[in-house]
């Protein structure tokens, strides 16, 4: 059986572990308005659930790599949104 007594106990070092903590933490922290915006919830998908907490675990444990991609994922979207435009 698992038995944890402190989040000190996870092991941060696995992906899972980090995974693991993102989602505590999005538990931990939830507002009422979140659940009644779909944010999170009963509403949001599985898949979209452990795209927000990978993406949350990302932030914390891999900063500058994730705001690379957030960088060029925004560079992308400017440019598909200027290819768009013009057909």
């Amino acid at each position: 059986m698992i038995q944890l007594d402190t989040i000190r106990q996870i092991d941060d070092k696995s992906d899972e572990g980090k995974l693991l903590i993102a989602a505590i933490a999005i538990l931990t922290s939830m507002q009422k308005e979140d659940l009644e915006s779909n944010e999170w919830g009963g509403l949001v998908s599985p898949d979209e659930g452990i795209r927000k907490v990978q993406d949350l675990a990302n932030r914390i444990y891999f900063k500058k790599e994730w705001e690379a991609q957030k960088k060029s994922k925004e560079r992308d979207n400017k440019i598909e949104g200027i290819l768009n435009d013009k057909s």
